[in-house]
């Protein structure tokens, strides 16, 4: 293991492991650029000259507080779901829902859902009474003799009239060319 020096204003070249500096490096206690030493040698460096080539070293830096702006933008922002539903529903598009509220988006939505459901109600009622409707009409069309009916009525008397003059008219022209027939043999004798 090997000890390292480290120059720092609490403790002037205080000794640490490789392990606690890598470990104050990455939580940033302290910087790469914090003056610092091998404890065999009297050249001082910086840290990160000694564990720049370590493989996996992370350093950690707090962010600094989100400013004004973002602070506003984080407050007012939609949630995911919201903004989904905001989308889908084409209330917003990807360029405008940014300038939503919560509340305004939620609003939208009410309102929405509400025009909806009422329009839902009403094509219930208007298929209601249409379907009423049309089975009275049916019914009393059905129930009453129409002139489409009665005209159909008169047609098939007619065809039976004249079916039943054609039989009468075939039996008497039968009849007349046997009576014909037969007296043309009585004039042959």
């Amino acid at each position: 293991m090997r000890y390292y020096r480290l120059l720092s204003a609490e403790n002037p070249a205080e000794l640490v492991t490789e392990a606690d500096l890598t470990r104050r490096l990455a939580e940033g206690e302290i910087t790469a650029e914090a003056p610092c030493r091998a404890e065999t040698e009297t050249e001082w460096r910086t840290v990160g000259a000694f564990l720049g080539a370590a493989p996996k070293l992370t350093i950690r830096r707090e962010r600094a507080g989100p400013s004004a702006a973002e602070t506003a933008s984080i407050a007012t922002r939609i949630d995911g779901p919201t903004r989904k539903r905001l989308l889908a529903c084409r209330l917003a598009d990807a360029i405008n829902i940014e300038g939503f509220t919560q509340k305004q988006a939620e609003e939208a939505l009410r309102r929405l859902e509400t025009q909806i459901r009422t329009a839902r109600r009403r094509h219930a009622v208007v298929a209601l009474f249409s379907g009423a409707a049309m089975l009275a009409a049916g019914l009393s069309v059905g129930l009453e003799r129409n002139p489409v009916s009665r005209l159909l009525e008169r047609t098939v008397a007619v065809i039976r009239r004249q079916d039943g003059d054609a039989k009468v008219s075939l039996t008497v022209v039968r009849s007349a060319l046997r009576d014909e027939a037969a007296q043309r043999e009585r004039a042959k004798k």
